[in-house]
């Protein structure tokens, strides 16, 4: 899977949030299940370039993986191509064949 592009911080922008839905099948049931990918960060000298974001997260849409798996795979990227100064990946799982489920991977910021 390709990871997307990055923008140079020329601005100064000191948070980012970005939304992206996002549908796999479920590892138990093999149903369909969709959601919202919820990324917020802290940028040091990069930026991600919002459609190159979606366009990665869409690329999961046919992948068997869970949410937990799936939210690890964005935070390390995340992580890895853009290395914020801050960083909060959210997977907020919204389907009708369980109950409502979230999971949350952080680093950098204070309880």
């Amino acid at each position: 899977m390709s990871a997307f592009d990055t923008l140079p911080n020329v601005h100064g922008i000191s948070e980012v949030a970005l939304r992206s839905p996002f549908s796999a099948l479920c590892s138990v049931t093999n149903d369909r299940f969709s959601g919202e990918i919820i990324v917020t960060y802290r940028p040091g000298a990069s930026l991600i370039e919002f459609v190159s974001f979606g366009e990665y997260i869409k690329d999961f849409d046919e992948s068997e993986t869970t949410t937990e798996a799936l939210a690890r795979e964005i935070f390390d990227t995340v992580k890895e191509t853009v290395q914020p100064l801050t960083l909060r990946v959210e997977v907020d799982v919204q389907t009708a064949a369980h109950i409502p489920a979230w999971c949350k991977i952080e680093e950098g910021y204070e309880d």
